[in-house]
């Protein structure tokens, strides 16, 4: 009898889509008078009410569907938001340092002022963004939400969101010590203690400020892998429910940009390999022949225009930087590192305007 018991669960089951609440009480009392002429069992009675309640819990509680992508966007954006307020945050500090380097000795050597800004400068230039409003305070509120929306609905991406918590937790001890900092310094109590605090907490921050980078590349890692499936999968179904439209194109085209950016092999130290990048360049340079094909012949339809006149400046850009290192690629031994950092640029821009702008697919 189990096994009869297991298989009109099973068929309760699978005749729950087909027909309402109804029907379905009345099929169950025609499977109990079948039950019961192949069963002396007294207990169908409460099997049947078992299964009635079970349908009634499914009618009234539909499954909550997991959404993969705003799980990885909530991440992402605690990710973006951290990385200019770490670069502030280091600028800030060891800023505040220099006019007590001289009497602390520090285990690690302070870069100079110039050093500083020539750093700043740089990052800024490689996210495509100023920092005007980055602090590791903002950047912590927008993680702590971030992290609190990704675990209501981690999905099949748990290992994502379980990156995310310690990076999160050791962002809010880097914020906790810093605000330690600021009286420490402003009042000069370095003079008092010989420094004691002031080296104590120099270890502490660049430690965790440490930690924190190698968790960036765990986190980048594994989000490159999960966005790079989702973005695939969500291509070719764009591709069977609506045809080759501008969001194809323009999926299509950041794909392959993403794959350019990875021949430069950033998590290397910028150990590019040209011979993938000349490789992949076609790829890329067919993909954005194809987008502005498709713009330049629907260019009368509002959303089209709409769409571009977001990422037009930008994605020109990418191609004209990615072109003229393909060429640099081609020709020379040793690439520029100039134009490393153009095309660099260049991508982080296209993408800033990509990450800013809700298409209508989202």
């Amino acid at each position: 009898m189990r096994n009869k018991t297991l298989l009109l669960s099973l068929l309760l089951v699978s005749l729950l889509p087909a027909c309402g609440f109804d029907k379905l009480l009345k099929k169950l009392e025609e499977q109990k008078k079948n039950a019961q002429t192949l069963t002396q069992n007294n207990n169908l009675n409460s099997l049947t009410q078992k299964l009635t309640n079970e349908v009634q819990n499914t009618l009234e509680k539909p499954k909550v569907q997991e959404n993969p992508r705003e799980t990885i966007n909530q991440i992402i954006n605690c990710y973006n938001n951290t990385q200019p307020a770490i670069a502030v945050t280091e600028h800030d500090y060891f800023s505040t340092l220099q006019t007590s380097q001289s009497i602390c000795k520090y285990s690690r050597r302070i870069p100079s002022p110039i050093e500083l800004t020539a750093q700043l400068s740089s990052i800024s230039s490689h996210l495509g963004q100023g920092f005007g409003g980055y602090n590791g305070k903002k950047a912590l509120e927008i993680c702590k939400q971030s992290l609190t929306l990704a675990e209501k609905n981690p999905g099949s991406y748990a290992t994502a969101t379980s990156f995310l918590k310690p990076y999160v937790e050791t962002l809010e001890a880097v914020v906790a010590d810093l605000e330690l900092v600021k009286n420490y310094y402003s009042q000069q109590n370095y003079k008092d203690d010989a420094c004691a605090q002031g080296k104590k907490l120099f270890d502490a921050i660049t430690g965790k400020l440490d930690v924190m980078r190698g968790k960036e590349i765990a986190i980048a890692l594994e989000m490159d892998k999960i966005k790079r499936s989702l973005d695939l999968t969500e291509l070719a179904e764009m591709e069977k429910s609506e045809g080759r439209k501008f969001e194809w194109y323009y999926l299509s085209f950041t794909i392959q940009a993403e794959n350019l950016l990875k021949t430069l092999h950033l998590e290397q130290n910028g150990r590019y390999n040209a011979a993938e990048y000349q490789r992949d360049f076609p790829d890329f340079e067919k993909t954005f022949q194809g987008l502005t094909l498709y713009v330049n012949s629907h260019a009368d339809e509002e959303k089209v225009k709409s769409m571009w006149s977001r990422l037009d400046r930008s994605s020109n850009g990418l191609y004209a930087q990615a072109k003229i290192l393909n060429r640099e690629m081609s020709t020379q031994q040793k690439v520029n590192d100039t134009l490393l950092d153009n095309f660099i640029h260049a991508y982080n821009s296209y993408i800033g305007d990509v990450n800013s702008q809700v298409f209508d697919r989202y």
